[in-house]
């Protein structure tokens, strides 16, 4: 960082404006009085783990001035987790912008946790009272505005204070939403903002959501701009972007899913699970369920209870991780289209490759997966979905696993012929050779017929 201010509490507290330039917060500063930046250019850096308190009258920027707000650390370009709360003072003034009768400026805010609360009639972020909305960009870190409360008698839209915009009686401005912000809209009136144009654009990759207080999606999150006028109604909104996967379940209620890079939440609505063990004598496949979060690497089968319809579910990508041991699972997938191995290696020899798929006549309950090619052999595999590999010993030749009514619990199956070697198995599938006498208590299989040791 070049040269910079440091911004003292004494100096927060003078009404003489900022100078252009950098002013630095390096410790815990509250200020009694209203800060002025006016129509100079002020970057404003928060320095990790402090706080700017303003909430005895907030930040003031008035028309050709610009104010950015910024998070972080002087010797590394890092984001911090710097914070600033400003509430805007008397004579009806927002929370960062302008006071009463005066046109707000430019407020960037690029990181920090920002809490911005107007005034009565007054933006959080914008004008004050009779105040106009200027411009207020937002592409990083955590904003919280909310408008002030809404004093005046007429109630329509020239007469209502936006979270972020204008002011009562003032006109409007223009909101730009972007990058990794996370906003949050607090309405003081009947309408949420006062902004001719107000946009929240995500990255390529990502969609934009946005929620109301329950955390209901008020739209589908989309991978568009997002005009968030039309959201002028609620009285609360929550506007963030992250990356997303929409999948679509059919009428059979299964569907199969497999992302390596990144961890995706589970929504509501759907249940995840992975195959552990296949029992050769029941033809039944041992899930277990996943919740809340499927790790990145994991294979696994959706299943959707609404089978009245085929329903699309939004899979958001998450830093939360799930900490369950998932190491059994015996389902397997890519994130390119690919040939299905039983390993990182490469191995084909000694497996079977299973497709999530119906029967040969599409019935809707035959549901399973099923050698794709003859002799169960290994088969391309689009990519993100899921297939399953057993080892030929452990498979009891089976050539498919059916799901009955979402239980993977009553699976049916089509066998080949056995071969009678004489080889001992135990329901999970697991090999013990071929001398019975030396097996421990169990249920064990051999030439396909079920016996029991005691």
């Amino acid at each position: 960082m070049s040269e910079y201010n440091v911004l003292t509490a004494e100096r927060a507290t003078s009404d003489v404006p900022l100078d252009n330039g950098l002013w630095v917060v390096e410790s815990n500063i509250a200020s009694t009085t209203r800060l002025y930046v006016n129509k100079n250019n002020v970057t404003l850096v928060l320095l990790d783990s402090v706080t700017l308190d303003a909430s005895k009258g907030g930040i003031e920027v008035i028309e050709g001035g610009t104010l950015n707000i910024t998070t972080g650390n002087i010797t590394k370009d890092i984001e911090g987790t710097g914070k600033l709360i400003a509430i805007g003072g008397e004579a009806s003034q927002s929370g960062i912008g302008s006071g009463y009768y005066c046109p707000n400026g430019t407020v960037n805010i690029y990181g920090g946790t920002i809490t911005a609360t107007g005034n009565n009639n007054a933006a959080g972020i914008g004008g004050g009272y009779y105040g106009d909305g200027g411009t207020v960009n937002i592409s990083g870190g955590t904003v919280t505005a909310t408008a002030g409360e809404f004093s005046t008698v007429n109630s329509d839209d020239s007469n209502n204070g936006g979270a972020i915009g204008g002011g009562s009686e003032g006109s409007t401005g223009n909101l730009y939403i972007s990058g990794t912000a996370d906003v949050t809209l607090k309405a003081g009136g009947m309408y949420l903002l006062k902004c001719s144009t107000a946009k929240a654009t995500p990255n390529k990759g990502e969609s934009v959501f946005v929620q109301d207080k329950s955390k209901n999606n008020l739209t589908t999150p989309s991978s568009s701009a997002v005009n968030l006028k039309n959201f002028n109604s609620q009285s609360y909104v929550h506007v963030f972007f992250a990356e997303t996967e929409n999948i679509t379940i059919g009428t059979t209620g299964w569907a199969s899913l497999y992302y390596g890079d990144y961890n995706l939440e589970i929504p509501d609505g759907v249940k995840a699970y992975i195959v552990t063990a296949a029992d050769t004598i029941n033809r039944s496949l041992k899930k277990v369920e996943v919740t809340g979060v499927i790790p990145a690497g994991t294979a696994v089968m959706l299943w959707d209870n609404d089978t009245t319809k085929a329903n699309t579910y939004t899979f958001k990508v998450t830093s939360d991780n799930n900490s369950a041991d998932l190491s059994d699972n015996i389902l397997r997938g890519y994130d390119v289209d690919s040939t299905t191995y039983a390993d990182d290696n490469g191995t084909t020899d000694g497996y079977y490759f299973y497709k999530l798929s119906r029967n040969a006549a599409g019935d809707k309950n035959s549901v399973g997966f099923y050698w794709h090619v003859d002799g169960g052999e290994a088969f391309t595999i689009p990519a993100h979905k899921a297939f399953m590999v057993l080892a030929k010993a452990a498979s009891g030749g089976a050539k498919a696993f059916l799901l009955n009514g979402g239980d993977a619990s009553g699976i049916n199956g089509i066998r080949s012929a056995e071969n009678a070697s004489g080889k001992i198995y135990d329901t999970s599938g697991r090999y013990y050779g071929t001398d019975a006498t030396r097996l421990p208590k169990g249920i064990y299989i051999r030439n396909g017929k079920k016996f029991v040791v005691k």
